[in-house]
């Protein structure tokens, strides 16, 4: 198996849901040709498309991101205690 990308993830979760490129387009907003654009790494999805994605098939959203926008990893990583004390880890 090659290595994971956001297209093959929303591909096996569309296709587990049973759903076509045509229904998810539909059920977010888009047309299928961007869902199959999607599916093939040949586009990267704005953050809220992408979230709106992730839900709607059922994906863990920071997955997703981490998946569609690698670089914003170190970003979103944050110590435990500093959430737990209400501030980001600097």
């Amino acid at each position: 198996m090659g290595k994971k990308t956001l297209g093959s993830v929303l591909r096996e979760a569309r296709l587990r849901n049973g759903l076509s490129q045509r229904e998810v387009a539909a059920a977010v907003d888009i047309k299928a040709s961007y869902v199959a654009y999607l599916e093939t790494d040949r586009r990267r999805p704005t953050i809220a498309l992408l979230l709106k994605i992730a839900r709607y098939l059922g994906l863990d959203g920071q997955e997703a991101l981490f998946l569609s926008y690698p670089e914003c990893k170190p970003l979103i990583k944050l110590r435990p205690r500093a959430l737990r004390r209400g501030r980001a880890a600097s």
